[in-house]
């Protein structure tokens, strides 16, 4: 019996330190788009309103957006990865209808790239997308400034 008590607490307390562990990233939890510090100049990717959640789940990052376009469409993209280097794909629905986007050209090279960054103060991010042109130069695509919800 004391055994079982033992093993049992021992369980707990593993699982526990694990959940505090995966849930230290400081980019963990809900984020709202601040429109007015942001740049989006590309219509295909501007939004008038968005919500960013970071989870962490088994070593995973779980990424989910609900956003509102510029056009006006509900958009939501979702993904899982772990960051060991491997590309992912990133699932996107758009007014109910699905599309996968692969920051790659057909080619096979890579044609961009997400670069996020922390606020000293934790209470922001900014989420920039960098692309290639075709000359391999990086170019500065949009930057999105997201306030902690």
């Amino acid at each position: 019996m004391r055994r079982a008590l033992v093993a049992s607490t021992t369980l707990v307390l593993l699982v526990a330190a694990m959940v505090m562990a995966q849930e230290r990233d400081p980019f963990s939890g809900t984020w709202t788009l601040n429109v007015a510090k942001s740049t989006m100049v590309s219509p295909q990717t501007a939004s008038k309103s968005e919500t960013v959640t970071y989870r962490h789940v088994n070593g995973e990052e779980v990424y989910a957006s609900d956003a509102v376009t510029a056009k006006g469409e509900a958009e939501h993209t979702d993904y899982r990865g772990v960051y060991d280097g491997a590309f992912g794909t990133i699932k996107m629905t758009v007014d109910g209808k699905t599309a996968l986007r692969i920051a790659m050209r057909k080619d096979g090279t890579l044609n961009g790239i997400i670069v996020r960054r922390m606020a000293e103060d934790g209470r922001s991010i900014t989420s920039s997308i960098l692309r290639f042109d075709n000359d391999g130069r990086i170019v500065v695509n949009e930057t999105r400034w997201f306030d902690k919800k």
